[in-house]
């Protein structure tokens, strides 16, 4: 599963790159999409990425947070379901008609977060997970 969350972070971390890249196109792609294709694809692909992180939490570095972003995504699922076709197509225009900069700096956050994905995904070393108690330190004199 690790592997899934390293495979989604190097695909937000693209949609990043070419966001900042292209602002005016990174929407345009999905703009003329009918609304009810835009809701099952946005709910499709939050219920996977929810399900992997949590299914993934237990192996990853930071479990607890893997474990929340996963449960966050599967209710922003929810949320975008309660909310509806016509009202996800309204954010998408209006995400459309947001100065380029904005949209720049939302990517870059996109793109750190996919590069959190990327390192939380990649387990610890094994010489790197003994605990503390484990550790023989010298005394201090």
């Amino acid at each position: 599963m690790r592997r899934f969350v390293v495979l989604f972070g190097l695909i937000i971390i693209a949609v990043g790159i070419f966001g900042m890249a292209c602002p005016e196109q990174s929407l345009a792609v999905v703009l003329h999409w009918p609304a009810g294709v835009l809701l099952l694809v946005a709910v499709a692909v939050r219920v996977v990425f929810g399900m992997v992180l949590i299914l993934a939490a237990p192996r990853c570095r930071f479990p607890r947070i893997m474990y929340a972003v996963g449960i966050a995504a599967l209710i922003a699922a929810l949320v975008i379901v309660l909310l509806g076709a016509n009202r996800i197509q309204s954010v998408v225009q209006w995400w459309f008609h947001q100065p380029p900069l904005f949209v720049q700096s939302v990517y870059v956050g996109v793109v750190l977060f996919g590069a959190f994905l990327v390192y939380a995904g990649f387990a610890r070393p094994r010489n790197e997970r003994r605990s503390r108690a484990s550790l023989k330190l010298p005394d201090a004199r």
